[in-house]
């Protein structure tokens, strides 16, 4: 299990999040959810940089070597630009940078290649990186922490520039790693539909608190969307799963009657 305990972050004089607490057991996927500018991408730096102002404990192991507890962790930031002339393969391959010698061993090469077979992107392998579009490198950034055999998992956005095919294929990869290897997956989404389609629980961020935790088809309602979105919503149930429909802002009706003339 992950605690965060009294977790505070002030930045240019401003409170970003304000005595956090927080559990996260082994083998689950956590969405992280709310508003632009509510903290989710602080929240996961806060953690993978081991921040002495807050008290963070893994497995009841309380480390304050910076090292070693980024060792554990597989941390995928919202955009990946690279200015190297590498292949693709050659980008994933540097998640076991530990592991690599003058010689790549052929197990660890032929993770990578699995890896790659996986996400249905083998045919990107040879391609240089910087000639990949945002979503395939977004592919090959979440190969490449996987490669480096982490325990807990942190994804800023990482399905933000994918379609609706690789989307799912690597939040099911997720699903699969999670479980199969009993990580701690905490994951910063915008979908509400993915969260609750692919995640255990989700964690609601709002004015500088965590607004609600729990199973998001348990927590989820009108009052939470119109709080934290300001946005009307349907809230739907097909197959036991929640899903979102948005019917527009708060500010619609104030848009639509309001007549602007150009020329």
């Amino acid at each position: 299990m992950l605690k965060i305990n009294n977790l505070y972050v002030k930045k240019a004089n401003k409170v970003i999040l304000d005595n956090l607490n927080l559990e996260f057991e082994l083998g689950k996927i956590y969405a992280i959810l709310g508003a632009n500018g509510v903290g989710k991408s602080t929240l996961l730096d806060s953690i993978f940089e081991l921040d002495n102002k807050f008290d963070m404990t893994y497995k009841d192991t309380n480390s304050k070597d910076i090292k070693a507890w980024q060792s554990n962790i597989g941390y995928m930031l919202q955009s990946f630009h690279t200015h190297t002339n590498l292949s693709a393969l050659e980008v994933v391959l540097l998640g076991a940078y530990n592991d690599l010698g003058l010689k790549i061993s052929d197990e660890i090469l032929a993770k990578a290649t699995k890896i790659l077979e996986q996400f249905k992107i083998s045919h990107l392998a040879n391609l240089n990186i910087k000639e990949l579009s945002g979503g395939q490198r977004q592919m090959i950034a979440f190969a490449q922490v996987l490669l480096k055999n982490p325990k807990i998992l942190l994804l800023d956005e990482p399905v933000s520039a994918l379609d609706l095919k690789h989307q799912c294929i690597l939040l099911e990869a997720l699903r699969k790693i999670t479980l199969e290897n009993n990580l701690i997956s905490i994951v910063v989404l915008h979908d509400l539909n993915l969260a609750s389609l692919f995640c255990d629980e989700a964690v609601f961020l709002h004015n500088q608190k965590v607004y609600k935790k729990g199973k998001i088809d348990e927590i989820i309602n009108l009052d939470l969307i119109k709080e934290i979105y300001e946005v009307k919503a349907s809230v739907n149930k097909i197959d036991d799963k929640t899903f979102i429909q948005v019917l527009g802002s708060l500010n619609k009706e104030k848009y639509e009657n309001t007549s602007t003339k150009i020329g």
